[in-house]
């Protein structure tokens, strides 16, 4: 993951720019560095300075972002905006780490978190492959551990599914890791791509198999993942 700051210079070509971009970039906004982001279709992940060379309508479309999260806040199932939120607000007093990627929850965090410090956000996969987010997470999980940082990952169920020995590994090595289940019961992005295709070859939508739900709080359960290996973390209930 890289890290790029925007400061309020001058920026001749947009699309050479484009092009130079990657999703997993750590985006910051110097003050007026902000309107440059807005230009390439960026949010940055954190606005500094005096905020001065900003225009009144792009310090309002950042509240924005804030107010939208509040829509569906007490609908069920619960909103990725809030879903985030409750993350937040739980770790927010802890020296934390987010090691998943955030495009399955519509990168709230980055719209909603006050991310301070290079580690706050591990950065999302790059790949977008199915099965990198336990996996990864686990990984920064270990790192974290011998400076005593909180590591955090929002799971994706699929994602879970495919590298599900994680838990297993993080057991046995009692590495500390804080998996929050973002459960939506579905592999829906190859769902949605396979009902496009079948409406596109007219071969009926009733062709596109279901996905039977996991009942993944019996995995909450440490016996079931490490029985020889249990230890109570302090202020967590299962």
């Amino acid at each position: 993951m890289r890290a790029l700051i925007f400061v309020n210079g001058t920026i001749d070509d947009y699309p050479q720019l484009a092009r130079w971009l990657r999703p997993d970039d750590y985006t910051i906004a110097a003050d007026g560095g902000a309107r440059h982001c807005a230009a390439l279709g960026l949010r940055p992940a954190v606005l500094v300075g005096d905020l001065d060379s900003i225009t009144p309508e792009l310090l309002a479309d950042y509240e924005k972002a804030r107010w939208d999260a509040t829509y569906g806040w007490d609908a069920s199932p619960v909103s990725t905006a809030r879903l985030s939120m409750e993350v937040y607000n739980a770790v927010r007093n802890e020296d934390w780490s987010l090691a998943s990627p955030t495009a399955p929850y519509s990168y709230w965090p980055q719209r909603l978190w006050t991310m301070e410090k290079p580690y706050h956000f591990l950065g999302d996969g790059g790949g977008m492959g199915i099965g990198y987010c336990a996996s990864a997470s686990l990984g920064a999980a270990l790192a974290n551990r011998k400076h005593g940082r909180f590591t955090v990952s929002i799971q994706p169920d699929g994602d879970l599914l495919m590298t599900i020995g994680a838990l297993w590994t993080a057991a046995h090595h009692k590495i500390p890791l804080l998996y929050v289940m973002h459960n939506n019961r579905g592999y829906h992005q190859e769902v949605m791509h396979v009902q496009r295709i079948a409406n596109r070859r007219m071969r009926g939508l009733d062709r596109v198999a279901d996905v039977l739900p996991v009942a993944f709080s019996y995995l909450a359960d440490q016996r079931a993942i490490c029985p020889s290996n249990l230890y109570a973390v302090p202020g967590i209930r299962t």
